[in-house]
């Protein structure tokens, strides 16, 4: 058993090290979940919402600006204390571009958590706005309150870059103590966001279609 969980861990840690900039090699699986679902409601709501909304406003031209910047703010904005000053201008750009779609992906996520087991939609739509108060101005605003307050947990917090700490601020008040299963649930939460968006599209284009 103990194998099959240490072999499980290692999987999962290397999933996650593709969701997060951070370092999860130390993790344990409580760290790994954690960073796992941090990680994806972030990706999902940058590479999601936003190529949705800034196609949608401005086309193709606008979405590759969009990516472009966020790719230099990943690799010279966020991957130790020395890029969180050096990357400065290129992350408070990234988090101005990426602020719309957290303001998509909050209210989506809320709607989401009303069809998955022992989630709460009202606690997440709270806890993505004292979420959006805390974070909107001051940057990294991705929308993963909601699912902290939908499963009563807490994301972000101190994040390790090889040997060097960085202090990063907590969202939400719940556990830290992450637990796979919320890792599960949070991916059922996730992927009815995704229907929820491509069902809300498809019938602002059938309208469309039928106003013209």
């Amino acid at each position: 058993m103990g194998r099959r969980r240490g072999a499980y861990n290692e999987r999962a840690s290397d999933i996650s090290s593709n969701l997060v900039r951070s370092d999860t090699t130390n993790l344990d699986s409580h760290g790994i979940a954690h960073a796992a679902i941090g990680g994806s409601a972030a990706r999902l709501t940058e590479g999601l919402f936003g190529v949705l909304f800034w196609y949608l406003l401005l086309g193709l031209s606008a979405v590759i600006l969009y990516r472009v910047v966020g790719a230099i703010a990943d690799v010279i904005g966020r991957n130790s204390s020395q890029h969180l000053d050096f990357g400065f201008v290129a992350r408070r750009l990234d988090d101005i571009l990426c602020l719309p779609a957290a303001l998509i992906a909050g209210p989506v996520y809320s709607v989401a958590a009303i069809f998955v087991p022992h989630a709460n939609p009202f606690k997440a739509f709270a806890g993505w706005i004292r979420d959006l108060g805390a974070r909107a101005i001051h940057g990294g605003f991705r929308g993963e309150g909601a699912i902290a307050g939908a499963f009563g947990i807490a994301l972000g917090g101190p994040q390790e870059f090889g040997e060097e700490t960085v202090s990063r601020s907590w969202i939400g008040d719940g556990r830290a103590r992450v637990l796979r299963a919320d890792a599960h649930r949070t991916s059922w939460l996730l992927g009815l966001s995704v229907l929820l968006m491509m069902t809300m599209i498809a019938a602002v284009i059938m309208y469309l279609k039928h106003a013209a």
